[in-house]
């Protein structure tokens, strides 16, 4: 069995290196008792605060959004003609995951474009 020898941070395996050794520090933060009695007492009223607004909104925001799904059936239009008005433009969206919501007014807004090119 040969000698491993570290030399500099460097794993010597006989005449070889072996593998680099990787050096992890800690750091180490001290802090007054009160100082981070204060810094938690403001954590949880931050932790409160957001707890109050996900309560408040209960998916409120979410329902005014429609699916694509949903704006398919509304405008007779197919996902991929769906996917030709969002990458022209022409129908903002916001986009959550994989799952894509469109505003109501700006769907609204298409019928007539829809309209007239259905009609051609």
């Amino acid at each position: 069995m040969k000698a491993s020898i570290i030399v500099f941070g460097l794993h010597y395996l006989g005449n070889r290196i072996v593998e680099p050794i990787k050096i992890k520090y800690m750091e180490v933060i001290t802090m007054e008792k009160k100082a981070f009695d204060l810094m938690m007492a403001r954590y949880d009223a931050l932790v409160k605060k957001v707890e109050l607004l996900k309560h408040k909104a209960n998916g409120k925001r979410l329902e005014k959004w429609l699916t694509g799904h949903e704006v398919c059936q509304q405008l007779r239009i197919s996902q991929r003609t769906l996917q030709k008005l969002r990458d022209r433009r022409f129908l903002g969206h916001t986009q959550i995951g994989r799952q894509f919501y469109y505003d109501p007014e700006e769907v609204k807004g298409l019928i007539p474009l829809i309209a007239r090119i259905k009609s051609v």
